[in-house]
C-alpha cells in the first residue's frame, strides 16, 4: 500500500528566533492506504468432528465451524495527519500533536445468519465504510536530570470520533438494514461501531 511522509524542521531555518524558551519546531504530515485482510478462515466454510449418538451408539459426526464468504477482501483504509513537534525551555519540554482523519471502506463485518439456516452464528462480510477522526496529544517534561540520575514525565490524550457511514446496498438497491449485534450493540449509520 503507498504512503507519503514529509516533515519540515522548522528551526533550522535562518529566520527562526533562537530563544531558551522555544527551541525546536517540527512540522509533519502523512498520507497513506494500509488494509487488513480477513482472517484465514473466514472466507471458508470447514467443519468440526462431533460424536454423535445413534441408536445408542456413539459414531463419528461433523457440524459446521464456520461459514465461509469465498468473496471476502481486504479492508481498505486511507489515512491523512498533520501534525507538529515543538521544544521549550532547552528541550527540557516537549509537546507533541496530531490530528488524523482515516476512512475504512470494505469494513469486515460479523452479520448475524438466521439460526434455521443451520449454520454458524455469523459470517464476516465486506460492508460499508466508516470514518475515524481525532487528535494525539503528547507532553514530555525532563524533571530532573543529573549525572547519575534522571526524572522524566510524559502525559498522553488522545480524542477519537468514529462514525459508521454507510453499510452498503442490498441487492434490491435499499441500503443494508442496521445490523444488531446483540442487545446492547448494533452497527448503524450514523453513529459509532457498536
Amino acid at each position: 500500500y503507498p504512503a507519503l511522509s514529509v516533515s519540515w524542521v522548522v528551526n533550522d531555518q535562518s529566520w527562526f528566533p533562537k530563544s531558551n524558551f522555544f527551541n525546536s519546531l517540527r512540522l509533519r504530515a502523512a498520507n497513506g492506504r494500509s488494509g487488513q485482510r480477513p482472517n484465514f478462515r473466514d472466507a471458508i466454510t470447514y467443519f468440526n468432528e462431533q460424536t454423535v449418538t445413534v441408536n445408542g451408539s456413539d459414531v463419528p459426526g461433523i457440524l459446521v465451524g464456520g461459514t465461509g464468504n469465498p468473496n471476502l477482501k481486504p479492508e481498505r483504509s486511507t489515512e491523512t495527519e498533520f501534525g507538529f513537534d515543538a521544544g521549550f525551555l532547552n528541550q527540557r519540554l516537549g509537546l507533541e500533536v496530531t490530528h488524523y482523519h482515516k476512512r475504512t471502506d470494505d469494513l469486515l463485518v460479523a452479520v448475524p445468519l438466521a439460526p434455521s439456516l443451520g449454520l454458524t452464528t455469523t459470517q464476516f462480510q465486506n460492508l460499508g465504510a466508516v470514518l475515524n477522526t481525532g487528535w494525539e496529544y503528547q507532553a514530555d517534561a525532563k524533571v530532573f536530570d543529573a549525572h547519575n540520575a534522571r526524572f522524566d514525565v510524559t502525559l498522553t490524550a488522545s480524542t477519537n470520533d468514529n462514525k459508521l457511514l454507510t453499510l452498503g446496498l442490498l441487492p434490491s438497491g435499499k441500503p443494508v438494514p442496521p445490523i444488531v449485534v446483540n442487545s446492547a450493540q448494533q452497527h448503524r449509520i450514523g453513529y459509532a461501531l457498536g
